[in-house]
């Protein structure tokens, strides 16, 4: 009796119209992102991140992955630990706050900052703990030329909605010193 009670309140709730709540989704494109970031990373190719980040956003990794070229290089990545520490919905006022605070740390940091413009759409804001370990490889032979090395991070991901579709469209990293 109690296994046909469950099934049935599986299926009503299956079929009730119930939305997969926003911090669910919103948490769950910054997963894919990450996975999708790191084949990216490999292969050299931004475009495998078409379904998860914007053109802004791919344009930056594009970015990246030329400078790594340069050198014949290309990033094996993998995500050890990703926590989450905060995945709302936010205005575009606080994304233009958000965005005020970084470039003043940046610029007390003397480094080089871009003006940001912040479109009047759905934004949401992902905060994470991050823990990373990469090998930088061959971009020809794909073997590795680097010891693999840790690194730890704490990234404010900003999504924004487009056709109803939530996509990264920018990351403020800040690299946590090793804890001692």
């Amino acid at each position: 009796m109690k296994i046909k009670a469950l099934i049935s309140m599986v299926i009503i709730f299956l079929f009730s119209g119930c939305a997969v709540s926003d911090t669910f989704v919103i948490k769950n494109v910054v997963k894919k992102y990450d996975q999708k970031l790191v084949a990216a990373l490999s292969q050299g190719n931004p475009e495998v991140l078409k379904d998860y980040a914007t053109e802004d956003e791919r344009g930056r990794v594009y970015i990246f992955i030329s400078e790594l070229l340069k050198k014949n290089r290309l990033l094996k990545a993998r995500l050890i630990k990703l926590k989450f520490l905060e995945a709302r919905k936010v205005t575009s006022q606080e994304v233009e706050e958000l965005l005020r605070k970084r470039k003043e740390r940046l610029e007390k940091q003397k480094l080089f900052t871009i003006p940001v413009e912040v479109a009047k759409v759905p934004y949401a804001l992902v905060r994470t703990e991050e823990t990373w370990k990469y090998t930088y490889i061959d971009a020809s032979s794909g073997r590795p030329v680097s010891e693999e090395t840790g690194v730890s991070y704490q990234n404010s991901y900003f999504l924004i909605m487009e056709n109803d579709k939530w996509f990264v469209d920018r990351i403020d990293a800040v690299e946590v010193p090793p804890k001692k």
